[in-house]
């Protein structure tokens, strides 16, 4: 939400998180009253779970989450250690950026130079984007530089090779 702003239906499994995000939402619109608890209902995050135990119905996301966890996951041996807070969270912007830049359909199928469209698309309401790497060349020693922002494009540049 902070990135995106505030959403009205959040879809997921029945994970203990998602579970207890959504009690204590609950909690805090019976706990509050006059304008806050207005503004909570009217503001509310609908959560819609899935069944139990079927995880195949979440399974176009469920399939996005466990590419990119393994993709992740290869690359944390590589960066053990070696990036700050803020270039971690860099680097987890630029992939995300990669994985939303994947395309989704094309606008014309007769015209394969046209636009296609892509979950950035939708997320920014935006027709020409930034591309999803990074200009620019970075090589396997950069990971051992000082100069962090040249670390996270090396990372986003692993992670779309991945």
């Amino acid at each position: 939400m902070a990135i995106r702003g505030n959403v009205s239906t959040i879809r997921c499994d029945n994970g203990t998180n998602f579970v207890g995000a959504n009690n204590e939402l609950s909690k805090q619109i019976e706990l509050s009253s006059g304008k806050v608890k207005d503004y909570l209902l009217e503001n509310r995050i609908e959560f819609k779970f899935n069944t139990p135990e079927a995880s195949h119905q979440g399974g176009v996301w469920e399939r996005m989450i466990r590419s990119v966890r393994a993709v992740l996951n290869g690359m944390a041996l590589k960066y053990n250690r070696r990036l700050t807070a803020q270039t971690l969270r860099t680097a987890f912007y630029e992939a995300a950026n990669i994985v939303n830049s994947r395309p989704l359909t094309a606008t014309n199928i007769n015209d394969p130079e046209e636009m296609v469209i892509t979950p950035n698309h939708l997320l920014t309401r935006k027709t020409t984007l930034l591309p999803a790497l990074p200009p620019g060349i970075f090589g396997n020693d950069e990971i051992y530089g000082r100069k962090q922002w040249r670390m996270a494009q090396q990372f986003a540049q692993d992670f779309w090779n991945a």
